[in-house]
């Protein structure tokens, strides 16, 4: 019988961190109010919907939108009228080109009197996309096949695709101060660093890197196209990143970005959370919870102590072959577990997948112990790890988060516990 507190822990965060309700409350308490003359509105992203939804209920006037998102639900609205558009994550296809297109006319829509704001959460790397000059549509998809499987960092993979986009690394923005009266950024950050570039590769934010960082970040990907290698380095004989900068200095008036929520704002979620129930937790990072993963009787830390940490693990998978159902959440979660149990480590594990859906499941990660686990399932695990089926074994258990549907897409966050022996 599994632990319920766990469980039902994991549920309350992602009730409290949903999208929707995030995005209205900050709206709600915020000291600079929206120009809702001539309110236009773009909306990107996993959370694009959700933070919609959320604006929604904060608006007293009417708004055009235009969204961008992996999924189309029917949602009604009071105050919002607009085009909902499905888009392909993580590899971009033709629905992400066609996407990229309609918001760069969309842009080209507006006039002087325009407020723009624009929502943005993670995945708009790959729903919203055009090739830069030089590339194709299919040689940009490929890039960005080669990036998600080569394992990098998610920080060096979108300082590749900001290089290698017409729209990216704050190249929308541009024409957008050329059009419009102001722009107005808001964002749900599903990277560790929470800089605007960051998110979704940074269509409205300014690039600070030059693109020799790109350049080499590329050359290091396996494969990585010969074609893009050269327009990278022509870039970086041809093109001035400083006059660049200097440019979006000139309009920084009528230019505000603001961040949401984060990953770091997760963590201090959770946290209070644990204190409000007296339960004692402590950051850390994901980094340092793998660590002690990888090596659990080697690492000192302080037992029947939660240790908390939001982010992303990345994983290496297979790139053309067939993998089954999960994503990096389980993924993460039978690995350490695996791990953890043949140390003969007693622990308590949950990693809940903030946007509600891990991967190709319908489900939002799991939670495990050392209690459930004997020999016969620890095979059970190992193969569905190596078949990449780590949410079917999960559901199968009874160990999976069904139903968790918070949209906010700021990355995993972590629980653990090594516990005493009784």
């Amino acid at each position: 019988m599994q632990n319920q507190f766990p469980v039902d822990f994991c549920r309350l965060i992602s009730s409290k961190i949903e999208a929707r309700g995030l995005t209205s409350r900050f709206l709600d308490s915020h000291k600079k109010p929206l120009a809702l003359s001539c309110l236009k509105i773009i909306a990107m992203g996993k959370s694009g919907l959700a933070m919609l939804q959320g604006l929604d209920e904060h608006l007293s006037c009417q708004a055009d939108f235009l969204a961008v998102v992996p999924e189309h639900k029917k949602i009604s609205f009071k105050n919002l009228t607009g085009k909902i558009l499905e888009a392909k994550h993580p590899i971009p296809d033709a629905t992400s080109f066609a996407a990229g297109k309609a918001v760069a006319d969309y842009i080209a829509s507006l006039d002087h009197r325009s407020n723009l704001l624009v929502l943005i959460s993670g995945g708009t790397s790959s729903l919203v996309a055009l090739p830069c000059s030089g590339l194709s549509n299919e040689e940009k998809a490929e890039c960005h096949r080669k990036l998600i499987y080569s394992g990098l960092p998610i920080s060096d993979i979108n300082s590749v695709r900001r290089k290698i986009s017409a729209i990216k690394g704050g190249k929308l923005l541009y024409e957008a101060l050329n059009k419009c009266c102001s722009i107005r950024l808001m964002a749900i950050s599903d990277v560790d660093s929470g800089l605007f570039h960051d998110i979704g590769s940074g269509p409205f934010s300014p690039d600070p890197e030059p693109v020799e960082t790109a350049l080499q970040i590329a050359e290091r990907v396996k494969n990585f196209p010969q074609k893009a290698l050269n327009i990278l380095d022509l870039q970086s004989e041809v093109f001035d990143h400083q006059r660049f900068l200097e440019d979006f200095q000139d309009f920084s008036e009528r230019y505000h970005a603001e961040l949401i929520f984060s990953q770091r704002m997760a963590e201090e979620l959770v946290l209070n959370e644990f204190a409000k129930i007296r339960v004692s937790a402590a950051k850390t990072s994901v980094e340092k919870l793998h660590k002690i993963f990888a090596n659990p009787a080697s690492t000192e830390y302080e037992p029947d102590k939660w240790l908390v940490a939001c982010g992303e693990n990345e994983i290496k998978l297979p790139e053309y072959a067939d993998i089954g159902i999960g994503g990096r959440a389980s993924h993460n979660l039978l690995q350490a577990a695996i791990s953890l149990a043949r140390s003969g480590v007693e622990f308590e594990l949950a990693i809940l997948a903030t946007d509600g859906k891990d991967g190709n499941s319908g489900r939002a990660g799991g939670y495990i112990t050392s209690e459930l686990i004997d020999s016969d399932m620890l095979d059970e695990m190992a193969h569905a790890l190596k078949a990449y089926d780590s949410s079917s074994f999960l559901f199968k258990k009874n160990l999976a988060f069904s139903g968790f549907c918070s949209e906010t897409n700021v990355g995993d966050i972590y629980l653990f516990r090594r516990k005493v022996r009784q």
